[in-house]
């Protein structure tokens, strides 16, 4: 019975390594920030795997907005991983144990456990009725038809029969002047004298305690039995054949239970807490943007929509100086209607790599269905994310740079997917302003042909030209009129306004005043 809160309609097929583009958005350093307190569930993946549909994206973002909506769900799905965590624990030293009675009762531990967070994440959900996404609403019938089930009742009573009689098994260990002493009960209890507890209790005491030492005409209290699992050492053993021989009917119950089957790691209930640990983790990163001043919004997807998005950023800067004074540069984009790419030129520096780099970050988390860097974002589901940055010359490999770009450029190319989100920052730098142009061209044209959108950064005006590629939308980086750096990206033809303009006129370098000076030296007798 797969149980799903990530995928509908499709089949993942996972990626355990980071892919490419990653690098390119800083990427890995938001998934590592939004997945560092949750490193022992296997989440890791689901950040590296793109989904293949629309369907899959609006069914997350409803999950993920109903928990926005109602964090006591948040709670209760934290509760429910964190004891299927403690619950592994318990399950791997089972596998380890070889003596029957202490193999059944870390069974019936972990049975008990598993039962009782199915039972209470199904209440949790039923308090929050009526559920509003598809994918909490499927998980909650799912989840009581499930606990319904005649086998699963059976199951649970008998486990509950067996844990009654473990908590019924009281006792207390004295040792008062080197005489050693169990009781099963004490009527009073002495102040010299540690009442254990039931066994339920020392069997969970999984930290380390070492006895105190021994003081002369003192009486020694025990606080713990059996501190480690799957160690004992002779004293504990010794209370053991005492305690079996005592209640027979307890042991008998561990005996049974360690010949059950039940593979807690081959459940879908098992494997749920990953899923749960997606949302939860994303939720408290974005909690902890929230607290200083950065906001996220959900996303519109919509098919043959032009992209447009309003006030994006880059998260990963945004993530980096969180605790400086930064301001956060947010620029509007809107793609028109007959338009593909977005070529943006403008002065180095001036912020057309860091907008790059937030478009594709809101292009991913929009395709995973969760919120995105901006203010609002609409527009339709990409096949995929393919980036191309500026790399250093590789040393080691012997290539040169524009050999190293091409061996990169071409898997992109040959991809077969259309419907994909392209960003190539800084291609062909190192050819001639003539070839860079002639081969970026062809670079627009295949992924133009192949119904691919994006954004391509270049410092080479040529290919900004509209007239000349009328599927891209001239982008350029602002500067003011002394010459400084705005960050800002308008929607501008590339002519007369790049940062070259700025310094001449600051410096008083145009045409017009060159002409003027040298007539001026000419007048006064004056040579170069």
């Amino acid at each position: 019975m797969p149980i799903r809160l990530l995928y509908t309609g499709e089949t993942p097929e996972f990626q355990v390594l980071p892919p490419v583009f990653f690098g390119d958005l800083k990427l890995d350093d938001l998934v590592k920030a939004i997945t560092s307190k949750y490193s022992e569930y296997d989440i890791r993946k689901i950040f590296y795997t793109l989904p293949r549909k629309a369907e899959t994206a609006e069914y997350r973002k409803q999950i993920y907005h109903e928990f926005s909506e109602k964090p006591q769900l948040v709670l209760a799905a934290k509760r429910y991983m964190t004891t299927l965590s403690a619950t592994e624990k318990k399950y791997r030293y089972y596998l380890q144990s070889e003596e029957a009675v202490q193999k059944g009762s870390y069974l019936l531990l972990v049975c008990h456990d598993f039962l009782k967070a199915l039972t209470d994440f199904y209440q949790a959900l039923e308090q929050e009725q009526p559920l509003e996404s598809q994918g909490l609403l499927s998980l909650y019938e799912s989840l009581g038809a499930y606990l319904s089930q005649s086998d699963t009742q059976s199951f649970q009573e008998k486990i509950q029969k067996s844990f009654s009689a473990m908590k019924e098994m009281n006792l207390t260990l004295q040792i008062k002047r080197g005489e050693i002493v169990i009781l099963e009960q004490m009527e009073e209890e002495s102040p010299h004298t540690s009442v254990l507890g039931d066994l339920l209790t020392c069997l969970q005491a999984f930290d380390h305690e070492t006895y105190p030492p021994a003081e002369k005409d003192m009486d020694l209290n025990v606080y713990h039995l059996f501190p480690a699992p799957l160690e004992t050492n002779s004293l504990e053993n010794s209370i053991v054949e005492v305690l079996k021989k005592n209640k027979p009917e307890i042991f008998k119950i561990f005996q049974e239970f360690s010949t059950e089957t039940f593979a807690l790691t081959d459940s879908p209930w098992f494997q749920l807490k990953n899923d749960l640990a997606f949302y939860v983790s994303f939720y408290e990163f974005e909690q902890g943007l929230n607290q200083v001043g950065i906001t996220l919004c959900e996303s519109e997807i919509k098919e043959n929509a032009p992209f447009r998005t309003d006030a994006v950023f880059d998260l990963a800067l945004a993530w980096k100086n969180r605790f400086f004074d930064y301001e956060i540069v947010k620029n509007d984009i809107h793609m028109l209607e007959d338009k593909n790419f977005f070529v943006i030129t403008g002065p180095n520096q001036g912020g057309k790599t860091t907008l790059a780099r937030g478009l594709g970050q809101a292009v991913y988390f929009m395709m995973m269905g969760l919120k995105s860097p901006c203010k609002s974002l609409c527009g339709p589901f990409y096949s995929n994310l393919l980036t191309h940055f500026e790399v250093e010359e590789s040393l080691e490999s012997g290539a040169g740079k524009l050999k190293e770009e091409l061996n990169r450029l071409k898997p992109m190319m040959a991809s077969k997917f259309e419907n994909q989100f392209v960003i190539i920052n800084e291609l062909f730098t190192t050819a001639t302003t003539y070839d860079a142009t002639v081969m970026a061209g062809e670079v627009l044209r295949h992924f133009y042909e192949n119904h691919c959108y994006g954004v391509y950064v270049t410092h080479i005006r040529e290919i900004a030209e509209e007239r000349e590629f009328p599927f891209i939308q001239s982008m350029v980086a602002q500067v003011d009129a002394a010459g400084n750096r705005t960050y800002k990206i308008l929607h501008q033809k590339p002519e007369g306004l790049g940062y070259s303009d700025a310094l001449t006129n600051k410096y008083h370098l145009t045409a017009n005043q060159v002409r003027e000076r040298l007539q001026h030296m000419e007048e006064r007798g004056e040579k170069l």
